[in-house]
């Protein structure tokens, strides 16, 4: 007695190697040709895009954008909220984004309000979907200023460097955020270097900020 044996084959798509490159080749033609000088910020010698510039990039491809949602925490001194933003290609193709800001990135240089939070943490947002979505994957200037659309940019450095903040123009972390980090870590059980802290940029400061938000909210689910 004989069997059929049915023998399966599995379809192994090949990627378009080709398609991919000229797309990415459309992307850096673009940027060189459709992009203005206000349109872009250099930050340590880094040449970052702002919201004008992914704008056009995202009218150059036809891309529609959109805010899915806003989650907002202000029930303390800390005001943060968090925006998810969808960018989508004629294709079909989506990419979906999360962006936060909160209210240590403002100073008394740059006025705080609800407006002007939740206007940057949308920014961000937009901006990393567009971005992920025509295959640049870059950070936007955004990302990196503090405070409103119109702060200049200053130098980004190492939150450990040894640096005069006075020669170099860099904006140290703000006393309200030194607080803050130093609460979380003690949240922490761990013992906050104050010294090391005022050393941080602002910029370091958020980031390490969202890190030990993230590291509690662990803990508690644990």
């Amino acid at each position: 007695m004989t069997s059929d044996v049915e023998i399966s084959s599995i379809a192994v798509v090949s990627p378009d190697v080709e398609g991919t490159i000229s797309a990415l080749g459309k992307f850096l033609e673009l940027k060189e040709k459709v992009l203005q000088k206000d349109d872009a910020m250099v930050i340590a010698g880094k040449k970052y895009i702002k919201r004008s510039g992914w704008r056009k990039i995202a009218l150059a491809f036809n891309i529609s954008t959109e805010i899915i949602s806003v989650e907002r925490d202000y029930s303390s001194n800390l005001k943060i909220v968090h925006v998810k933003a969808r960018a989508t290609a004629p294709n079909g193709r989506v990419s979906e984004e999360i962006a936060s800001c909160d209210s240590t990135e403002f100073d008394s240089r740059v006025r705080f309000s609800v407006h002007n939070l939740e206007t940057k943490a949308a920014t961000r947002a937009i901006n990393r979907a567009i971005s992920n979505l025509v295959g640049g994957g870059e950070v936007s200037a955004e990302e990196i200023t503090q405070g409103n659309d119109e702060t200049p940019a200053q130098d980004v450095v190492s939150p450990n460097a040894d640096f005069d903040a006075d020669k170099r123009g860099i904006e140290l972390a703000s006393d309200g955020q030194v607080k803050f980090m130093a609460d979380l870590l003690r949240q922490l059980n761990l013992d906050p270097d104050i010294d090391s802290l005022k050393k941080m940029t602002k910029q370091a400061a958020h980031n390490k900020i969202e890190e030990l938000k993230g590291k509690l909210k662990e803990g508690a689910k644990a």
